[in-house]
């Protein structure tokens, strides 16, 4: 009886720590505990975004005031970088730690309180319609992996501080009574320079080692001795004091040799660093009235230091990104003959294997039908005979057919598409909706193949990886080329982070869908955003404009 009492009261007391009401208060448990460590990492981010800003904004203030406009800005870049690299949902806690910080550097300045506000909130628009830009247009330049990412991100930050320049002019006149042209012209300047020279660096650091230089304690050490010599180098051309009549070695463009070793050996990491020390040197010593930039004019001393410093940072980028690329392409072609090369023996084993095990033993066992036939003589022995040389044929056909590198025909890519799109689709239990012209179109076998090869690998990426309901496969023929869209309504992804990651992961997909399109003058475009779904076109020419 005991023992029955005490398991009915075990048996109570377990449904009742199994009660929905307790499993509702863990499941509320949890969430408050995961919303207060979200806003601790909120308030974390809000802080060091906003002492960081402060210092900026402070730093560019301290050195000239022009028409009611600092002259010298690098807060637009460090906010403007911070946006690049952080996911939305940390975009509230930097702007608010931001705007905090600006409105209190122009306040410690001497700045009225309705300038600095609006200063400050125009700063913000800017950085942040600059980052949606990049973000919307040229996801790439995120990561600075080519040289059209570099001209790609100056042009569309200069589009936003072009707009940010107008408002400021416009608040500069009506608050202070400064001149309206020469407030644009100084925030122009300002904001631009402080972006292309700002930003990278924390474009370089959030990247990380993704430029494919191998840091061992020898190359730190060079890199380290060229840094020093750099230093030397900008300090006897910005700080030393020089005569009126400039020599080849007072000229600030006697440094880019450094430019040239630091984009060979060490990439654009190594860029970054040294434009860097370059740019802080040259407005150090211009601010303090020495150098080759030096005027009794503050504004342009200041100007003209900040086109030597956009044009420096630009043309440098520009090289060490495309050394970059250079070797990224030499090592991924590398690799990829090394898989072709391992694919080769592959196929060569498969082949074997099915000669053998298949095609050689019915050859045997027909060449016995044979031997016994002649020995012993039978009516049906010929049927039997011609039944099995069908069914070597047979084989041998669909040993061959498996042989071809794309199982259609030429001139027969879009039903080819189709017929992918659909079974493979529908096999993972998508939703497939195939929009494409009834007759084909004048490619290259090699253009046909590899938009075959670039619509099967994205649509196994989104089968593996995109928990899409729905896929959508459109084709469309123009003037000069033929596009092919492939759209899901899947979870998305961050484009540039995920074409780092699989580089550095040794995941060759996506790149070598580019590799295939390029190789026969195509180009390949991804456009995604979490929760938003993914689109993948490729684009080849058509025969008639190649």
């Amino acid at each position: 009886m005991r023992l029955a009492s005490a398991l009915k009261l075990t048996g109570k007391t377990q449904a009742a720590a199994w009660s929905p009401d307790c499993s509702t208060r863990c499941r509320d448990s949890a969430v408050t505990n995961s919303s207060r460590r979200a806003l601790g990492t909120d308030i974390a981010v809000s802080i060091a975004a906003g002492l960081s800003y402060f210092a900026m904004c402070w730093l560019g203030l301290s050195l000239d005031v022009t028409a009611g406009v600092s002259s010298v800005w690098p807060a637009s870049g460090l906010l403007t970088g911070l946006l690049l690299v952080s996911p939305r949902d940390r975009w509230r806690a930097i702007g608010a730690g931001a705007l905090i910080g600006g409105v209190a550097a122009n306040l410690a300045i001497g700045f009225n309180p309705i300038a600095s506000v609006g200063y400050t909130l125009i700063n913000l628009g800017e950085s942040l319609f600059a980052t949606l830009l990049i973000r919307r247009i040229a996801p790439s330049a995120i990561g600075l992996r080519q040289p059209a990412d570099i001209i790609a991100f100056t042009a569309l930050c200069l589009a936003a501080a072009t707009g940010a320049s107008i408002l400021a002019a416009a608040l500069a006149a009506t608050v202070s009574g400064a001149a309206f042209w020469t407030a644009l012209r100084t925030w122009l300047a300002a904001d631009v320079s402080g972006i292309i020279t700002i930003a990278p660096v924390v474009l370089a650091i959030a990247r990380g080692g993704d430029g494919g230089v191998q840091w061992t304690r020898r190359r730190v050490a060079e890199c380290a001795l060229m840094l020093a010599l750099f230093a030397t180098g900008s300090w006897w051309i910005f700080f030393a004091p020089h005569t009126s009549v400039q020599t080849p070695f007072t000229q600030p463009f006697s440094l880019m040799p450094f430019a040239v070793w630091a984009a060979f050996r060490f990439g654009v990491s190594g860029i970054i660093w040294l434009l860097l020390v370059l740019n802080g040197f040259s407005f150090w010593g211009t601010s303090l009235g020495r150098g080759p930039f030096a005027s009794d004019h503050v504004l342009v001393a200041h100007l003209t230091v900040q086109v030597f410093s956009c044009t420096a940072s630009m043309l440098c980028l520009v090289v060490s990104t495309a050394v970059e690329s250079a070797r990224r392409s030499a090592r991924l072609h590398r690799e990829l003959a090394l898989q072709v090369q391992s694919a080769g023996e592959a196929e060569r084993t498969r082949l074997a294997h099915e000669l053998h095990d298949d095609i050689a033993q019915k050859l045997a066992a027909l060449k016995m039908q044979l031997e016994l036939d002649r020995l012993a003589p039978r009516q049906d022995g010929a049927v039997d005979s011609v039944g099995a040389v069908d069914q070597l044929i047979a084989d041998v056909r669909a040993l061959s057919r498996s042989l071809r590198p794309a199982p259609f025909e030429e001139g027969q890519l879009i039903p080819a598409l189709a017929t992918l799109a659909r079974t493979e689709g529908r096999r993972a239990g998508l939703c497939v909706l195939v929009d494409a012209p009834a007759e084909d179109v004048s490619l290259s076998r090699e253009a046909e193949l590899a938009c075959y090869r670039v619509v099967r690998e994205a649509v196994s990426n989104i089968i593996k990886h995109a928990q899409a309901n729905h896929l959508a496969v459109s084709a469309l023929a123009q003037a000069d080329y033929f596009s092919i869209r492939i759209v899901d309504d899947g979870t998305g992804f961050d484009v540039a982070p995920a074409v780092r990651k699989a580089v550095l992961d040794g995941h060759l997909g996506l790149m070598g869908m580019q590799e295939r399109l390029q190789e026969v003058g195509g180009t390949l475009k991804i456009r995604s955003r979490r929760g938003g779904g993914t689109m993948v076109e490729c684009r080849v020419p058509l025969i008639a404009s190649v």
